[in-house]
């Protein structure tokens, strides 16, 4: 078993709206066509997802800490309300 998964940002069709997820898998894009048929999230099923905006590789260890700090990042741009992921946040 890896001890390593992938953390992506979806961009998703609602202007200025955004996903933050994480995947055991290496390739995220994997991942966007499940939340693309709707085997997603709530939040990409109600807002659409118009691509991978950005993807990488993280250490299982510490990766709720990295997720959470993507999503604040994103929030402080976009404001909380039109960000959804990490592990303190609801992702419906």
């Amino acid at each position: 078993m890896s001890s390593m998964m992938t953390l992506y940002v979806v961009q998703c069709i609602t202007p200025r709206t955004w996903y933050v997820g994480t995947t055991l898998r290496y390739d995220p894009r994997v991942r966007f066509a499940e939340h693309r048929a709707g085997y997603g999230s709530k939040w990409t099923a109600r807002h659409g997802c118009k691509r991978i905006a950005l993807s990488f590789r993280i250490p299982i260890h510490g990766a709720s800490r990295v997720e959470n700090d993507v999503w604040m990042h994103y929030a402080r741009i976009y404001g909380p309300e039109r960000v959804r992921g990490g592990t303190s946040r609801s992702s419906s």
